[in-house]
This record gives C-alpha cells, sequence and structure tokens, in this order.
C-alpha cells in the first residue's frame, strides 16, 4: 500500500485530470504485476522496489502534464477515449530497456518515470533516488525513498490549486 501522503499526491493528479473528463489509469491486475516482476528480472536483472509495485496497483502508469510514470507495460491511455486519439503510457522494461541501449551509464539505473528535461529513477548501486537532468550524467536532486521521488515528480506538474497542503 502507498503512503497516505503519497496518495494524496495521487488523488491530486486524480482531481486535477476531472476538470477535462480525463481519467486515472485503472490499477495494474495481479496478472500485470507477476508478469512484470518476471519481465524485470528477467530483462533488467534486478528486482523492483515494493514501493513502485504498490503505486502500479493504485494506478497503472501516469501520464500528466508532461511527467510519465511508466506502467506494468506499454499501454493504452485511457484519456485517449476523452482525447479522440490513440496515447499510449511506456512500459517499465520496455523503456529502460531503451535507454540502457541510449545511455551505457544507465546500466545502473532504474527509471520509474521522466519528464521532458529529467529522469526520475534509483541508482542501484547506491539505492539513493534522484532526478536526473537528460543532458547530464549529475543528479539535479537526490532522495532517500521512493515517495521523496514521486512526490517530487508529481508535485512538479501539478497545478497550485491542487497540490496537496
Amino acid at each position: 500500500m502507498i503512503s497516505s501522503i503519497l496518495q494524496q499526491f495521487v488523488e491530486a493528479i486524480e482531481r486535477q485530470r476531472s476538470r477535462w473528463s480525463e481519467p486515472l489509469q485503472p490499477p495494474a491486475s495481479e496478472e500485470q504485476v507477476v508478469r512484470l516482476l518476471a519481465m524485470t528480472t528477467e530483462r533488467l536483472e534486478t528486482e523492483l522496489i515494493v514501493e513502485y509495485i504498490d503505486l502500479l496497483r493504485v494506478t497503472n502508469g501516469i501520464d500528466e502534464n508532461g511527467l510519465e510514470v511508466y506502467a506494468t507495460h506499454t499501454v493504452r491511455n485511457i484519456a485517449s477515449d476523452v482525447i479522440g486519439r490513440e496515447l499510449m503510457v511506456d512500459g517499465f522494461v520496455e523503456k529502460n530497456l531503451e535507454l540502457r541501449g541510449d545511455y551505457q551509464h544507465f546500466v545502473d539505473f532504474l527509471v520509474f518515470a521522466s519528464t521532458t528535461l529529467y529522469f526520475h529513477g534509483m541508482d542501484l548501486s547506491t539505492g539513493k533516488y534522484w532526478v536526473l537532468p537528460k543532458d547530464s550524467k549529475t543528479p539535479s536532486r537526490v532522495f532517500s525513498t521512493f515517495e521523496e521521488l514521486m512526490i517530487d515528480a508529481i508535485g512538479i506538474v501539478l497545478q497550485p490549486e491542487f497540490k496537496p497542503q
């Protein structure tokens, strides 16, 4: 289960999206979670953190205002029905494999989310969470927990009237 503060930020995204009648992605099914865990072990040769899985059990990916939190696998964004064109939310394993192919130093990282300018992830060698500018190898912010990382990422894309107090 995600923390109450992270839950508040997810609910804030849900309220923000409701202005345009755009729903939040549905929760990941247990089958999707099991498949993601197996693919992460097989293809990325690492284990996933429980906190990320817990977030996916609330919403299977987020695509909001330039922030994309990766889903269990590449999935159709259900806002496509409202917008009238097909949108996708990238899958975690697929995106991390792509990034490892593009950036050699990403072999030691897991990336959970991205924006136009930043990657949001974890350094597997230190266990620290970071925000990494796309044009740099040096993190701009470092966090001790996944919760702090996600609150930072979500907080950037929330309009002021929707931010939890």
